[in-house]
């Protein structure tokens, strides 16, 4: 056993093993099996960009139910992030990581065979819920159970899966419009996902707990076993700490000895973490306001790009012309999500998740800058489709390497086990309310004040989302982040 740990209570000792622990194949199995919301939520959301049209032009709905339609997964993934971070504190990590996925296939299936509009919002508000609980528990359970030297690279990796998701989502929407060229196939694309949740649930039942988890539980042996089968160390060893430390729960691994008062759950997230819960819920929220903007106008901006033609309805083959040509725009706008993604991936180890922030919400608002001078600028003008490139480029580059990476894993980071699931939960149903306030007002920005007006209010919600930054992450240590060997905060 590592001298080093002779020193330190059973409890500490397996927590330290835990976080030097090698990476080894069970690490990146696991870690292949958490990234499953984050990609199933890419994957939702471009086949729900896809299927939309397709929607309008079979059924004749509601425009209400079109609208609905659209927002159901941020809506339901408002609901989701909250249950599933409580109960991911409460039940366990694992109990959610099964939950959600068994709720996703049966969600995805259901909306295959939805029998009318109502039906199909109903269905896509449930897949929202279960991508929604999943976000929280799989950057609990990665911060948990990887080795410290690969927390930070391995969070910023789970996200960047919704890149993955979308590129995968706009292959499987190319594929299955070839083979069945129908307007009636937006059940198929909206149900498509059912095959993946049933993938991630089969291979989620013989996933371990997370030991931390277990530990602050006070459930000792049972974490030896996790950690043991993670570890380099002799077995025997490992589990006779587990053994030593026995069934109860040790104050010094939650808190490094300080019990915080003001109960548990919610009340220690405003409490004991204000200031953190401001930094992670506030800075999410004001991201999706401006991820959720851009986002709402790429089809128009990539019409101009693409040269397509105007929306027109008159038959379902031109419909779905339109889609191949909209799917092979969208996979090439996604292809600098994940180039930004994995410049996150080295970057926010080396600078950390608070620096990566400021610099990432600096880089929004500098592209949306450029994409709001484009489009002052005549159609015929030769630099406006040059600066509409770049300010696309410079928002999906830096987004991706800043802010829709550290605000993924900064509540991972920044509160403790007993709390990390819900504080992760509520930033992310935070950041899912400023989307859907996206989703719903800035259209009506656009059509009173036009589409420069809405780019200019997002250049001025990315310096605000800056400013929080700045201002709420005074009270952490420099360069928080860039070595993650504790699972408590500062």
């Amino acid at each position: 056993m590592d001298p080093s740990l002779r020193d330190l209570s059973p409890q500490e000792a397996l927590e330290q093993l835990a976080a030097k622990a090698p990476f080894r194949k069970r690490h990146l199995r696991l870690f292949l099996i958490s990234i499953g919301g984050t990609f199933m939520d890419g994957y939702a959301t471009l086949m729900t960009g896809v299927a939309l049209p397709l929607f309008k032009w079979q059924e004749h709905p509601d425009p209400v139910l079109v609208g609905l339609l659209g927002a159901a997964l941020v809506l339901g993934a408002v609901l989701g992030a909250i249950l599933g971070g409580h109960l991911g504190d409460q039940r366990g990590r694992r109990f959610v990581y099964r939950l959600d996925m068994a709720l996703l296939a049966v969600a995805f299936l259901l909306l295959a065979a939805a029998w009318d509009p109502i039906s199909a919002v109903v269905f896509q508000l449930l897949v929202g819920v279960g991508i929604g609980m999943d976000f929280p528990v799989s950057s609990a359970y990665v911060m948990e159970l990887m080795p410290a030297r690969l927390r930070t690279r391995l969070l910023t990796a789970t996200i960047s899966f919704q890149a993955v998701g979308e590129l995968v989502g706009a292959g499987a929407a190319w594929l299955l419009l070839r083979s069945f060229p129908d307007p009636g196939a937006w059940r198929a694309l909206l149900g498509s996902g059912a095959g993946f949740a049933v993938a991630l649930l089969l291979a989620r039942l013989g996933m371990p707990e997370s030991p931390h988890w277990l530990m602050e539980k006070g459930r000792n042996q049972e974490a030896s076993r996790v950690i043991a089968s993670l570890s380099d160390q002799p077995s025997a060893s490992v589990l006779a700490l587990g053994a030593q430390a026995g069934d109860r729960r040790e104050a010094s691994a939650t808190a490094n000895g300080r019990q915080a008062p003001g109960g548990t759950g919610w009340g220690l997230l405003w409490a004991n973490y204000r200031r953190t819960t401001v930094l992670t819920a506030g800075s999410w929220f004001l991201m999706d306001i401006a991820t959720y903007g851009v986002g709402l106008f790429t089809p128009i901006i990539l019409a101009s790009l693409l040269g397509a033609s105007g929306p027109s309805q008159s038959a379902g083959v031109n419909l779905i012309a339109r889609e191949f040509h909209t799917i092979s725009g969208t996979g090439l706008v996604d292809s600098f999500l994940l180039l930004g993604f994995l410049f996150g991936i080295v970057l926010v180890p080396r600078f950390g998740p608070i620096r990566m922030q400021t610099i990432g919400f600096l880089g929004m608002a500098a592209g949306m800058a450029l994409l709001a001078a484009g489009s002052l600028l005549p159609e015929a003008n030769s630099h406006r489709i040059g600066l509409v490139f770049l300010g696309f480029i410079v928002f999906n580059l830096l987004m991706n390497a800043g802010p829709n990476s550290t605000t993924f894993l900064l509540p991972a980071h920044l509160y403790p086990t007993s709390v990390r699931a819900t504080g992760a939960g509520f930033a992310a149903a935070t950041g899912k309310v400023g989307a859907t306030l996206g989703i719903f007002l800035l259209p009506i920005v656009q059509e009173r004040a036009g589409i420069t007006a809405v780019l200019v209010l997002m250049v001025l919600v990315s310096l605000l989302a800056l400013l929080v930054t700045v201002l709420f992450s005074r009270h952490l240590p420099r360069r928080t982040g860039t070595a993650a060997a504790s699972l408590t905060p500062a």
